[in-house]
């Protein structure tokens, strides 16, 4: 018969310590941002700014907008600067933030920025929907100068094209009687102004914008006033007549609903009498 041990007896034995484990680093918190770049940040590593003086946002107000998101999602990014354990702080946006929390959104856009109160300001006055092309051409200039960036800087920190960023920083080209003129009226579209701004000289653009204004032109006409004439002599391209007859040859009449024969018939029938009239004149 076994004797029965007595566990008390036996000596106890030191368990290895564990390692130490290190909490690995989230990848997110690796990336390195870029400041001035739009990106798609986790709403759990954003954070208030503890010295944002607006700290109550209206019930309602904040209802609407989350209706808003829930349909269109956050259209004007939130402006951020880095924080501490690889979070972000709310520079501007936070009634955004609480909006597409409370919509249960993973993610809002974010533009990294310096916390720079000057750049802040530029930025969400851009980001308004209601300025005028004048407006928004004089605060983009603002910022280019201010902060030295360059087209693709600015296409980054806005969300805007760099043609478009371009176009409107032309307009600044623009005599300020014009400037004055336009920037309080919503009706002066850029289109329009970006014509009048590729004028040679101030004075040529103060005329157009004269036309402009007093015979209510339109942007096609604008664009014929100001459209170079051909040189004298310039070869007619007639290689359409090729690629009509090519198209025309290889049309499958068969596919064509009753609607679009009677359609064709027409139109050959207008063609055939058009073509006509111009081999009568060729002889």
């Amino acid at each position: 018969m076994f004797n029965q041990l007595n566990l008390f007896d036996i000596p106890a034995q030191e368990e290895p310590a564990a390692p130490v484990k290190k909490e690995p680093v989230p990848a997110a918190a690796k990336t390195r941002y870029e400041k001035g770049k739009l990106y798609q940040l986790g709403l759990d590593r954003l954070v208030p700014d503890p010295e944002q003086p607006r700290k109550y946002f209206g019930e309602q107000a904040l209802a609407e907008l989350q209706a808003s998101i829930v349909s269109h999602g956050v259209l004007q990014p939130i402006l951020v600067r880095e924080g501490s354990g690889g979070r972000f702080v709310i520079v501007s946006g936070e009634r955004r933030y609480q909006a597409a929390k409370n919509a249960g959104l993973g993610t809002v856009p974010a533009i990294l920025i310096d916390g720079d109160p000057a750049e802040i300001a530029i930025i969400e006055n851009l980001l308004r929907e209601n300025l005028t092309a004048i407006e928004e051409a004089e605060a983009i200039e603002k910022l280019k100068a201010g902060h030295d960036y360059g087209l693709a800087e600015l296409s980054a920190t806005l969300g805007k094209a760099e043609s478009t960023l371009s176009e409107l920083l032309s307009l600044n080209r623009l005599p300020a009687e014009v400037k004055d003129d336009c920037r309080n009226n919503p009706k002066a579209m850029r289109s329009i102004l970006t014509i009048i701004a590729r004028q040679k000289t101030p004075e040529k653009m103060l005329a157009l914008y004269t036309k402009y204004r007093e015979s209510g032109l339109t942007y096609g006409e604008l664009r014929k006033r100001t459209a170079k004439p051909k040189p004298a002599g310039a070869k007619i391209d007639l290689a359409f007549v090729d690629h009509f007859c090519e198209r025309l040859d290889s049309l499958d009449l068969g596919r064509l609903t009753e609607e679009q024969k009677e359609t064709l018939s027409a139109g050959l029938g207008k063609l055939r009498s058009l073509a006509n009239r111009k081999l009568k004149l060729l002889k």
